[in-house]
């Protein structure tokens, strides 16, 4: 289920696509084989007219709505703590994010991940999500199991290699920070938007009605908070984030990759 979520994909020669989606993910696969293993639910901000984000809307589940807007509500403040952090490690004010998330476009996505089993198996190379990136300033992810994996873009390894990826250690009581893509462009590659996917991770149970121990991957459930900035805010590379160079005549210059 979501509340107004769209995807937009592009593909390329090879069948290789790359999605911008409203959740806060940028996704980019290989050729499609199988879609992703998952469920989702997604709400934006409360007033969708400063946002532009769609309105909320809940199923009629006996507290769901109380208890996702609480969630939303909280993370909003860890996002706004976590952004002063960070002006501060940028040598900004620490203040310098508040005026570009006063009519954020932030988005909490809940996941399922379903249980498999003998009757439910996946298909050849089918992942729980495939690799991808978060288009946003930066996400606080609450995961629920194993099953995360971060790759670094330079390793110059194949994206589809095992040895290629590293698992995120599970630890039930903390949340996993992302910088997104868009964090990345503001200091000019200087904070990285790093690669993610989830997998199947597969476990034992001895079934009581069989004497067979038949593998299973438990179901797994995430929360994921995208910290989307305004719509209209400008983005231009930080000041302690240009590129700096001496030219013969000892003059220096800064510069960016990015344009604003």
């Amino acid at each position: 289920l979501s509340s107004g979520k769209r995807i937009t994909t592009q593909s390329d020669a090879d069948g290789a696509r790359t999605a911008a989606k409203d959740d806060g993910t940028t996704k980019v696969s290989a050729p499609p084989s199988a879609p992703d293993l998952k469920e989702t639910f997604s709400i934006g901000p409360l007033d969708p007219t400063l946002s532009g984000m769609p309105p909320r809307k809940f199923p009629s589940h006996d507290g769901m709505q109380t208890a996702y807007e609480s969630y939303y509500e909280e993370m909003e403040g860890l996002s706004m703590t976590l952004l002063k952090a960070f002006a501060l490690a940028l040598d900004l004010e620490e203040d310098w994010f508040t005026d570009k998330m006063d009519r954020h476009m932030s988005a909490l996505r809940t996941l399922n991940y379903p249980e498999l089993d003998a009757d439910h198996t996946p298909l050849p190379g089918q992942l729980r999500a495939g690799a991808h990136t978060d288009y946003g300033a930066l996400t606080i992810l609450k995961s629920g199991g194993p099953g995360l994996q971060v790759r670094k873009d330079d390793d110059g390894g194949d994206q589809d290699s095992s040895s290629s990826w590293v698992d995120v250690p599970f630890l039930p009581d903390a949340f996993i920070v992302n910088i997104g893509d868009l964090m990345q462009r503001w200091t000019n590659d200087k904070w990285k938007s790093t690669l993610h996917r989830v997998v199947i991770t597969s476990s034992s149970y001895s079934s009581p009605s069989k004497e067979t121990t038949t593998p299973i991957t438990q179901r797994r459930q995430s929360m994921a908070f995208f910290v989307n900035i305004n719509g209209d805010a400008q983005v231009q590379t930080i000041p302690s984030c240009m590129t700096t160079a001496v030219d013969n005549d000892g003059t220096t210059t800064s510069s960016s990759k990015y344009k604003p």
